[in-house]
């Protein structure tokens, strides 16, 4: 969606619109599921697990410490958006 254009992307899939709440819940939802699933891979090779997604554009093919430095990046580069867009709400209720 947007083809790679992040403002693109938001604009058709309606961010704006959308609840933080429901944002939240999704997120400890798929925080839990990998949770789970990595519980259940006990007393494997961690060097052998991966995933594929073919279409990422990053995320081709990864191993585990390239998923979670990967999603550890990820999740500092949309807290300081989140940063911001906090500071822009506190600053438009202010007026």
């Amino acid at each position: 969606v947007g083809g790679g254009d992040m403002e693109k992307r938001a604009s058709i899939l309606g961010y704006a619109g959308a609840s933080p709440g429901d944002a939240l819940q999704l997120l400890r939802a798929l925080r839990k599921i990998t949770y789970d699933h990595a519980c259940r891979i006990k007393d494997q090779d961690w060097n052998q697990y991966h995933i594929q997604q073919p279409s990422h554009p990053i995320m081709k093919a990864a191993g585990l410490g390239r998923i979670l430095s990967f999603h550890t990046q990820h999740f500092a580069f949309h807290l300081d958006l989140i940063r911001r867009n906090l500071a822009a709400y506190h600053d438009m209720k202010a007026v």
